[in-house]
């Protein structure tokens, strides 16, 4: 799982190029949940959170719903996000981000 989330933060680093952007995490059809040590790679991770302006969370399960919460309670309090059934929805919310900076 670890070894996944540093694949995962690498790439977003490599997407952003630096730029701050908001981001839409599609969390539907997810089995399992995340190890604590995942968890604090990606709440710890410098580079994501200065390259994450807000977060569009897609989910179709409570589980997921839950998961969100959690970790936006204990690791991410103040980055604005929204939970969303239609990523087209997610998609709308993270470009009002940019339509912000304009």
């Amino acid at each position: 799982m670890e070894k996944d989330v540093v694949n995962y933060l690498k790439t977003i680093h490599q997407l952003t190029e630096g730029r701050s952007v908001p981001m839409v995490v599609d969390l539907r059809n997810v089995v399992g949940s995340f190890s604590v040590e995942a968890v604090k790679l990606i709440s710890n991770n410098e580079a994501f959170q200065q390259n994450t302006t807000r977060q569009a969370f897609v989910i179709n399960t409570l589980q997921s719903k839950l998961l969100v919460l959690a970790f936006k309670r204990i690791y991410e309090p103040h980055k604005p996000f929204r939970i969303f059934e239609d990523v087209n929805k997610a998609m709308e919310y993270c470009a009002e981000d940019n339509d912000i900076g304009k």
